[in-house]
């Protein structure tokens, strides 16, 4: 079972610069206290904004530099959705943006 197979993560939209995946909240994923693992939450990050720089890139693979992110609130809620945009293409230190949606409401987070 592959890790994403293992998250639930789906793709539903793959346009250029832009990805929308989403999960389930789900046991599996949790951490103490009934919220999602900021593990997971990372790699969903660096999965989706990946995806979405390889969709203006000519598909060629990368890695990630450096990867900040600022955790606004936890994703308690499922299902989740997340949205990956690349903002700017400079070179090879593209500007990205996430956007995590929880079933009750919106909470951003910037990597």
């Amino acid at each position: 079972m592959s890790l994403f197979n293992f998250i639930g993560l789906e793709f539903v939209e793959v346009n250029d610069g832009y990805v929308k995946a989403v999960f389930p909240y789900k046991r599996e994923i949790l951490r103490q206290g009934g919220m999602v693992h900021g593990g997971v939450v990372m790699t969903i990050i660096d999965t989706v904004l990946g995806t979405a720089v390889m969709t203006v890139n000519d598909g060629i693979n990368q890695y990630t530099a450096e990867l900040k992110v600022h955790f606004l609130e936890p994703l308690i809620n499922g299902p989740f959705t997340v949205e990956g945009r690349v903002i700017r293409l400079v070179s090879t230190w593209p500007l990205l943006r996430v956007m995590y949606t929880m079933q009750t409401r919106s909470c951003v987070q910037l990597g």
